[in-house]
């Protein structure tokens, strides 16, 4: 097995596909075709399966898959320690939700870059579910992602308690001016929600149930930005937490407005992701209180509301 092998092998993996794959990595596809058969041939057993949806792993694929992203991941990192001679150096992949990624992704690029020059950061934003997924193939060092149930392969250290709003118009018998919502006074309310599969719906329907209320969910939007979208357009309102809203939202949405759910209080708890049998380089490490200084100093300076720090 060689280095060509498992890059091609991992961009099949990836992409589903030979031809994909073989763009990807530069060279034709029976050559692509030739490695994985040399690969089969070594480990005298199938890795790869041609399926409906595509190309899929095999068990023994996946345990190839993973330990191939490892030693290509390592390989960049050496490459980028040669290069650049710094004393922190390497790649860091870290995933992010959407409503994470608004406040934190900008102002933590230009920390690192201005800290660890010899970092380089890579920002994945996402659905929590798929960050889930890309945690499990080894494809993030860490994800920033919300407590639910707990999995045996993840770590998962909290950082701070998110509060989840109504965005919406006026609601009947209740004051503009008020700060807070009860649940009750949403039932039948019309409101997007993202997917039946999504953190959020699931907190959401329980608050709703908890609350005795009844749940008009009229659309599944799995977008924050489409679903501020039809709240600024009073089509139907939503629930997120404040960081799904910019600045530049909050100055133009006229007539809507953000009240923090209440009885019962709705929230989730915001927490850092690793695998439990991931090494913690030197990189990930500095990436990962990077993020910590950065959530504290955009909730104590105001930048980022809605949320309460861990101590």
């Amino acid at each position: 097995m060689d280095i060509r092998q498992i890059r091609s092998f991992v961009a099949v993996v990836d992409h589903k596909s030979f031809t994909l794959a073989a763009t990807r990595v530069g060279i034709a596809q029976p050559a692509i075709s030739m490695q994985i058969s040399s690969l089969e041939k070594e480990y005298k057993t199938k890795l790869l399966i041609r399926g409906p949806r595509g190309v899929i792993p095999t068990d023994a694929g996946r345990t190839l898959y993973k330990h191939g992203r490892l030693i290509l991941r390592q390989i960049e990192e050496a490459r980028i320690d040669i290069a650049t001679g710094y004393s922190v150096t390497g790649l860091v992949a870290v995933g992010m939700p959407t409503t994470v990624a608004t406040p934190l992704a900008v102002p933590l690029i230009k920390r690192v870059a201005e800290r660890y020059p010899g970092i380089r950061l890579h920002i994945v934003e996402t659905l929590s579910g798929h960050l889930n997924e890309l945690l499990a193939t080894d494809r993030l060092n860490c994800a920033i992602l919300f407590r639910s149930a707990e999995q045996k392969s993840l770590e998962f250290e909290p950082l701070a308690i998110e509060y989840l709003y109504f965005i919406g118009g006026s609601l009947e018998g209740m004051d503009n001016s008020e700060p807070d919502c009860a649940v009750q006074a949403l039932s039948a309310v019309p409101i997007t929600l993202p997917s039946i599969a999504h953190d959020l719906r699931t907190t959401v329907k329980h608050a709703f149930i908890a609350a005795g209320a009844s749940l008009n969910v009229v659309a599944d939007i799995d977008s924050p930005r489409v679903a501020l979208s039809l709240a600024a357009d009073h089509f139907a309102g939503t629930i997120l937490p404040l960081s799904a809203l910019t600045s530049a939202q909050h100055a133009e949405f006229r007539g809507v407005f953000t009240r923090r759910l209440v009885k019962p209080e709705v929230t989730r708890t915001i927490g850092l992701c690793r695998r439990t049998s991931s090494i913690l380089s030197d990189a990930s490490l500095a990436i990962e209180t990077s993020i910590k200084e950065v959530m504290a100093d955009l909730v104590s300076s105001g930048h980022w509301n809605g949320i309460e720090l861990v101590p």
